[in-house]
């Protein structure tokens, strides 16, 4: 069986870096987590509300007046069957 010499001043060094080790694992964690948020951020979210609805008929309303009057017929729809706001 062979034996590895591990001079004292390589533990020492060893201990100092635990420290570095630790604050890149964080960074890369925070970097991780900040990249996972842009992207989920990019993704096109569907509307919740009959509010939300309105406001993307708004958008639409120059461009394509048709899709815009189909999403406040929508909108109003659901207001109608849920009795509330929310779909």
């Amino acid at each position: 069986m062979a034996q590895i010499l591990v001079p004292v001043q390589s533990q020492a060094f060893a201990a100092a870096q635990a420290p570095l080790v630790r604050l890149v694992g964080w960074l890369v964690d925070q970097w991780q987590a900040a990249m996972k948020a842009a992207r989920s951020s990019l993704q096109p979210r569907e509307p919740r509300t009959a509010e939300e609805l309105i406001e993307w008929a708004g958008r639409y309303e120059a461009s394509q007046p048709s899709y815009a009057a189909d999403l406040r017929a929508a909108a109003v729809r659901a207001q109608q069957i849920t009795g509330s706001r929310s779909i």
